[in-house]
């Protein structure tokens, strides 16, 4: 700072010593002040180097603040990209989530009409089991009603000798006069059986209205009942020559026929007396030996005599049959009739049967034959008996 020089008004010589020189009291006067300038320029100094060393800091600061705001700015721009495609990865599951829930809609409705369906396929089941029981119950009814009509036939192959006196009287007589010489004389059996104990005679069976029938009696209701039809007195010489079978089975069956110029023995035997001098016996006739006992099989064989009628009779076998199927092997089977022991001829002679059911010629052709332990029937296209029957009934019961 630049100080003005004063000049004096009346400049005169002033001894030294006596009184201070005007520069020295300036500079005096001057000292505080440039004390307190250089306080303040130091001060001054101090804060601005202070002032400066903030301004760094904040410097630093300011660029960290943009470094940081610079990384912010790109992670913004980061999540803001990524926000986009969850925002459009979300607005896609929405629809799809809408489309979804469109088709759970729809599987629902499909379900509960599908639930609908079940129940009434359930209460369709249900009634279904029901007529399946009750099925089941017919056909075990069915089964039952077969093996008792089989157990019926096995139970009347031979005959009841001690079922009623009258039963063991034929019986008897029948072993005591009707075998002579190691013979047994059929037209004497049916003798013994028309004139002894019940005597058995024939008789049509007829329903309560009148009408034929076709019903079977037992053995023991023939005798009881003392008449039967054709087919009871087939039943009861088939019984009869299973006993014999069973008893005496080297005994020859000797039916008749006519012719030969001789007569017939019926009853009694020619080794025994006459009865009041009387004996029964067919004139020109001649005897015909149809095998022995043991080495046939006797079957109840029924055929059509005319369209509208039947009859039954013995037809004896070398061959027994096991089932439906066997019933052609009775070809060549000797034929005689029950009820009075007459030879008729042989099967596949004078009697026809067709392995298939259906005949060339109706000529006495058989449709029905009576086993040890069952019947077996041509239906008009094959043989078939209770056991086939049975069986069926047993594979449906399953």
């Amino acid at each position: 700072m630049d100080i003005p020089s004063v000049q004096p008004a009346d400049a005169r010589a002033v001894p030294v010593g006596k009184a201070p020189a005007m520069g020295s009291m300036l500079t005096m006067a001057m000292l505080p002040l440039l004390l307190a300038l250089v306080l303040a320029c130091a001060y001054f100094f101090a804060q601005n180097s202070a002032l400066q060393s903030n301004v760094s800091s904040l410097n630093q600061t300011v660029f960290d603040l943009a470094q940081k705001n610079s990384d912010a700015s790109a992670k913004n721009l980061l999540l803001s990209s990524s926000l986009s495609t969850a925002q459009e990865a979300l607005s896609k599951a929405n629809s799809q989530l809408s489309d979804d829930s469109d088709k759970i809609a729809t599987l629902g409705a499909s379900v509960s009409q599908k639930d609908s369906q079940i129940a009434v396929l359930q209460s369709n089941l249900s009634a279904e089991q029901d007529k399946r029981g009750q099925l089941m119950q017919d056909y075990q009814s069915l089964q039952a009603d077969i093996n008792a009509s089989m157990a019926w036939f096995r139970d009347n192959s031979i005959f009841p000798v001690n079922y009623t006196w009258s039963s063991s009287i034929m019986s008897k007589r029948i072993s005591e006069d009707c075998i002579d010489s190691g013979q047994l004389n059929l037209a004497c059996v049916t003798y013994i059986l028309t004139n002894v104990g019940s005597a058995i005679h024939y008789r049509t069976d007829t329903t309560a209205n009148g009408t034929k029938s076709n019903r079977f009696q037992s053995l023991n209701e023939t005798i009881d009942l003392g008449w039967g039809d054709c087919k009871d007195y087939s039943l009861l010489l088939k019984s009869l020559i299973n006993l014999f079978k069973q008893n005496s089975p080297s005994v020859a069956l000797v039916a008749w026929q006519n012719g030969g110029g001789q007569d017939f023995r019926i009853y009694p035997p020619v080794s025994k007396s006459a009865v009041n001098d009387k004996f029964w016996y067919y004139p020109d006739a001649q005897g015909v030996q149809v095998g022995t006992a043991g080495s046939v099989y006797p079957y109840v064989v029924c055929f059509n005599v005319d369209a509208t009628s039947g009859h039954c009779v013995v037809a004896l076998s070398q061959t027994q049959l096991l089932s439906s199927q066997d019933a052609p092997k009775l070809a060549g089977a000797q034929v005689f009739e029950p009820q009075n022991g007459g030879y008729l001829g042989t099967i596949g002679s004078e009697f026809s049967i067709c392995p298939d059911g259906q005949c060339l010629h109706s000529l006495r052709e058989i449709y029905l034959v009576i086993a040890d332990s069952d019947l077996y029937e041509n239906n008009g296209n094959s043989w078939v008996g209770y056991a086939d029957y049975a069986s069926r009934v047993s594979a449906l019961a399953g």
